[in-house]
């Protein structure tokens, strides 16, 4: 990790100490019950700098956007969405011992930081999620491997075939980003130069942002 990166990401520590979401775990340490098993990349949180940066993006308003973080974890990202103003906030997490500890780091945040309208957390397979039917953002940090992330997509886009609408991907650490050239419907988006920058300098991750067509113009000058 880059040695700037993960000075800043402690200085940005917003959560409360009781709130647990650092460390590495291993899956195998966890009960989960899917045939996708062998997809799961083991837990680690994406720092707080990258989610910083990654809103910075979405200068929208964000009240008639859902946020789904696949490959919830502990919770980090759906608490740092959760203190924004979203329609609704979706967790989604296939290790049940995961997603326990995210819905009590979840009770823990005080009532006055919450301020999307719905936030919720599903322990089950991404594979399978049931998409809510409003123009949405996907958080990715390298959840999971190349068959997994295919049906993910493909589901989010029956979704969007049956109710067209933005749907825009944030694939943070993008190991297979190659499955989403696999769908013409979506077009990769160029990042802006500030946020380049900060990626390029400051982390050891990079970010790629694919999107529908209605998205972008949410997306302004990024296409």
């Amino acid at each position: 990790m880059h040695r700037a990166h993960e000075k800043l990401g402690a200085s940005r520590a917003r959560l409360a100490e009781a709130i647990e979401t650092s460390g590495s775990t291993p899956l195998n340490s966890v009960t989960i019950d899917s045939e996708n098993l062998d997809q799961g990349v083991h837990y680690a949180p994406t720092p707080r700098l990258v989610l910083d940066w990654v809103h910075d993006i979405f200068t929208f308003r964000l009240d008639e956007w859902c946020f789904i973080d696949v490959g919830a974890g502990r919770g980090r990202v759906v608490l740092d969405a959760a203190q924004r103003p979203y329609a609704h906030v979706i967790g989604d997490e296939f290790a049940e011992e995961f997603c326990e500890i995210a819905r009590r780091n979840l009770q823990a945040l005080p009532a006055s930081a919450l301020k999307a309208g719905r936030v919720e957390l599903r322990n089950g397979d991404a594979a399978l999620l049931d998409v809510p039917q409003l123009s949405c953002i996907a958080f990715l940090f390298n959840p999971f491997g190349p068959r997994v992330l295919e049906s993910f997509i493909a589901r989010m886009l029956q979704s969007h075939a049956s109710v067209p609408r933005p749907i825009i991907f944030a694939y943070v650490n993008p190991i297979e980003a190659s499955v989403f050239e696999r769908f013409p419907e979506l077009e990769r988006a160029h990042l802006p130069r500030p946020t380049r920058i900060k990626f390029k300098l400051l982390s050891p991750y990079s970010l790629e942002i694919y999107a529908t067509p209605e998205a972008k113009p949410y997306l302004a000058n990024m296409f």
